[in-house]
C-alpha cells in the first residue's frame, strides 16, 4: 500500500469530500472474494430480500428516493428461481452477513492504514459501524435510488456536520481494469443548499454545478474514501456484467449508526485473531 499523506487527504476530503486511496488492495484477495461472490448468489438464504424495480406499479418520482421507501419485494420463490431470472426484476442484491458469509471480506475491511485515516479526518477513534456486499444489476429496469445524486443522510442537518462519517468504495468486479461508475460534487451540501434536490439527475443541475462532478478512474487495488452524508454522489448502472462492490463505513462514538452497528457481526475466532487496534475498531460489532 502507497504511504498515506495524512494531513493532505484530511484536507481533500473536507473540502471536496473525496479522496482515491492507491494500492490498498491485494488484487488475489479481491479475486477470491469475486469468484465466492459469483458462486453464492444462486443461494437466496445468503441474500437480503430486494425490491422489485417495475415502471408498471411505481410512478418515476418514487424511484427518486431511498429504495427502502418502495412497497414491493421480490419473492422468495422470485429468488430461489436464480440470478438469472431475478437479474431482470431487481437492480441489486445485497448479501447478509458479509463477515460472516464473506470472511474474505476481513482483510479488506481491517486495514489498520485506512482505519488511521479515518480516526484523523473523523477527530476521534474510527469504529466500524457497517459493512455491505452488493451486486450491482446490468438490466433494463429503471434508474432508482442510488443511480441518482443523493446524500445518504437525506439532508439531516441537525446530526451531520460536526459528526460525519466515512465510506470506503472497492471494486470487486474485475471483469474490467478501470472503475469509473462512482460519481462526486465536490462541493459541501451546505454550500448549495436549495441548488439542488435529492436523487437529482446530474443532467438537472446548473452548469457551475456540473463543472464540480468528478468520475475517478480507479483498479481493483485501489478504493473511494468519501464522505457520503455531506456530499452528493450516486453510482451509475452497470453496462456490461454484474458489478460488486465493497462499502465498508467509518463512524466515532455519538454517530447516528452507533446503535445499528451491533447487528454486523464477526466470528469470535476471527475476532481473536485481530489486532487490537483491529479489534478497538469493531467494538460494537456482535461477536459470535
Amino acid at each position: 500500500m502507497q504511504s498515506i499523506n495524512y494531513k493532505k487527504y484530511e484536507k481533500k476530503i473536507t473540502k471536496e469530500g473525496i479522496v482515491v486511496l492507491k494500492r490498498i488492495n491485494n488484487l488475489n484477495k479481491i479475486k477470491i472474494l469475486e469468484k465466492k461472490v459469483l458462486n453464492k448468489l444462486n443461494n437466496h438464504n445468503l441474500i437480503k430480500t430486494p425490491k422489485k424495480i417495475d415502471k408498471k406499479i411505481y410512478n418515476p418520482q418514487e424511484f427518486r428516493g431511498p429504495v427502502s421507501n418502495l412497497k414491493f419485494n421480490l419473492t422468495k420463490n422470485q429468488l430461489k428461481k436464480g440470478l438469472n431470472h431475478y437479474k431482470k426484476l431487481t437492480n441489486s442484491v445485497t448479501f447478509k452477513q458479509p463477515l460472516l458469509n464473506f470472511r474474505e471480506t476481513i482483510d479488506l475491511v481491517f486495514n489498520e492504514k485506512i482505519i488511521d485515516l479515518a480516526s484523523k479526518i473523523l477527530k476521534g477513534r474510527a469504529m466500524l459501524g457497517f459493512v455491505a456486499l452488493s451486486c450491482l444489476m446490468k438490466n433494463n429496469l429503471p434508474e432508482n435510488c442510488i443511480n441518482f445524486l443523493h446524500t445518504d443522510d437525506h439532508l439531516n442537518n441537525k446530526i451531520i456536520k460536526k459528526n460525519k462519517l466515512l465510506k470506503l468504495a472497492i471494486p470487486i468486479s474485475t471483469y474490467k481494469k478501470i472503475h469509473s461508475e462512482y460519481t462526486h460534487l465536490k462541493l459541501n451540501k451546505f454550500k448549495i443548499r436549495n441548488k439542488i434536490k435529492q436523487y437529482s439527475k446530474v443532467n438537472e443541475l446548473p452548469g457551475y454545478l456540473r463543472k464540480k462532478i468528478i468520475s475517478p478512474k480507479i483498479t481493483n487495488i485501489d478504493g473511494i474514501f468519501f464522505d457520503p452524508d455531506n456530499f452528493f454522489h450516486l453510482a451509475k448502472k452497470p453496462k456490461k456484467n454484474i458489478r460488486i462492490v465493497l462499502y465498508i463505513v467509518f463512524i466515532k462514538k455519538g454517530n447516528y449508526l452507533e446503535k445499528k452497528a451491533k447487528y454486523l457481526k464477526i466470528l469470535k475466532k476471527d475476532y481473536l485473531k485481530l489486532s487490537t487496534k483491529s479489534k478497538n475498531f469493531c467494538e460494537l460489532i456482535t461477536k459470535v
